[in-house]
């Protein structure tokens, strides 16, 4: 507990303490005369109740006395009856049988422990309560038992019968019962209400005061709990702060590494380029010549991935920029996709190529990376098509505000898209190329991010259930000079 804590216990908290007791003690005292008044009428209820079941015991063990003695009621059976009745109620101290004898009563026989009675004795002026069952038959209980406040053995008696006629008395001692003197039970009771009404005040001082120190243990640990969950908050969003900046570093020195390593592999290839171009130009035997023809092919492929390493590190550093100039853009279109036409036709493929009028009139477009993306989906449609068709379509639409827009198709009835339209362009799916396809598979992905720059959008469209068809939306405003953005 801390200061705070104690400080609030040690002030209003022994004030309540107090008042609480006191309030206790005045209603234990008030209580006391009434409690002690229940005690008295308890006990004279327990007296009386102990008489109406010593009658009742006698009452019921007529019959039983009837049965047991009817045929011997001084013999054999006498013993056997007694120790009969005695286990009939667990209360019952001893049992003995009374027969007169010259004006007074013999104890014939006896069963258990009764205090100043033997077998043989002869009882003459004691026991008036016997005399009257001997009189009248009916089954009588010593009310002299009652009234003495000292212990007492209560005796009841009723009439043995034989062959109708009244054979003796059957005597019953019951365990000794202990009546409390009524001045000392008041005075008793007075004291247990002092006492109690102590006692109540202390376990309410007590309850009141666990109840509070819980209460402020819980808030402290509670506040606790909070501080230290603030810094273990404040220490993760540290450690994502500092891990987020160690992955952006190293995403920009990955970058900067394809950067600087694909400029390095340029220069060479550039100059493998060049000599294999002039050597083309000499005079070369035909063996020579298609030597050199397939070394300039390899060296242009091994170019163009190299671009688009480049390109891609570009896009992850947001160094790559768009630069838009004047473009007759139908001209352009025919271009990107004119060299493929002679695969597509050594492939045996049918090309469709449309291309809207009202594109081959001066637009403002980046140029370049207009021709790098219909390069792109163009390679992908006709590398993925074994036979069919593939087609090219390209309009200009006019959707209000002054501004147009260029919608390209392209088309194929090649195998289609395994994955779906979302995950084609992310470069997790560059591993999912089929296994007889080669390339690097990042020619989507490029794609999808120049036109997103270019202020376009690029989606996979649907088909008839084989091919892939992609779409790709780029503004064109119509040119009024030269910009860049």
């Amino acid at each position: 507990m801390d200061r705070e804590g104690l400080k609030v216990l040690s002030g209003p908290m022994w004030l309540a303490l107090a008042a609480g007791t006191f309030a206790c003690v005045i209603v234990g005292i008030s209580a006391e005369r009434t409690y002690a008044q229940a005690q008295i009428a308890l006990l004279d209820a327990q007296q009386e109740q102990v008489r109406l079941t010593v009658q009742t015991s006698a009452r019921l063990l007529d019959e039983r006395v009837k049965i047991d003695f009817d045929k011997d009621p001084l013999g054999v059976h006498s013993a056997k009856g007694l120790e009969s009745i005695c286990r009939l109620n667990q209360q019952i101290d001893a049992a003995y049988i009374l027969t007169p004898n010259r004006g007074g009563l013999l104890v014939q026989n006896i069963f258990g422990k009764s205090s100043g009675i033997r077998r043989g004795m002869v009882l003459t002026d004691v026991l008036p309560a016997a005399h009257k069952v001997l009189e009248s038959g009916i089954s009588q209980v010593d009310s002299s038992s009652f009234e003495s406040d000292e212990s007492s053995s209560v005796k009841s008696f009723a009439a043995i019968y034989r062959n109708g006629k009244i054979a003796g008395v059957l005597g019953i001692d019951y365990k000794s019962i202990k009546f409390l003197n009524r001045t000392d039970s008041v005075g008793d009771t007075q004291r247990s209400g002092w006492l109690l009404a102590f006692l109540v005040g202390m376990l309410s001082c007590v309850a009141v005061y666990t109840v509070r120190f819980r209460q402020l243990k819980e808030a402290n640990e509670l506040r606790v709990a909070k501080d230290d969950l603030e810094e273990a908050n404040h220490l993760l969003e540290n450690r994502v702060e500092q891990r987020t900046e160690e992955l952006r570093q190293a995403l920009d020195s990955k970058s900067m590494f394809l950067m600087s390593a694909g400029h390095e592999l340029r220069t060479p290839l550039n100059g493998l380029m060049g000599m294999t171009t002039l050597a083309l130009d000499t005079d070369l035997s035909e063996e020579q010549q298609e030597y050199f023809t397939h070394a300039k092919s390899s060296a242009l492929q091994l170019t163009h991935k190299v671009n688009q390493l480049l390109d891609l590190a570009s896009l992850e550093t947001g160094s790559l920029r768009i630069e838009l100039e004047e473009t007759i853009v139908g001209d352009e279109l025919e271009r990107a996709i004119e060299k493929h036409k002679i695969a597509a036709f050594a492939k045996r493929l049918e090309v469709v190529v449309e291309i809207d009028p009202q594109l081959f009139g001066k637009f403002l477009v980046a140029k370049r990376r207009l021709h790098q993306i219909v390069d792109n989906l163009s390679s992908n449609a006709v590398k993925f098509t074994e036979e069919g068709q593939v087609s090219f379509k390209a309009n200009l639409k006019d959707r209000g505000n002054g501004i147009t827009w260029l919608d390209i198709e392209i088309e194929d009835s090649g195998c289609g898209l395994e994955d779906s339209s979302e995950t084609v362009f992310d470069l997790k799916h560059t591993h999912n190329l089929p296994s007889n396809k080669t390339g690097l598979g990042i020619a989507l992905t490029i794609s999808r991010r120049i036109t997103q720059l270019m202020g376009g959008v690029m989606e996979v469209g649907e088909t008839d259930g084989r091919g892939t068809k992609m779409k790709v939306t780029i503004p064109l405003p119509r040119a009024s000079g030269n910009s860049m953005v």
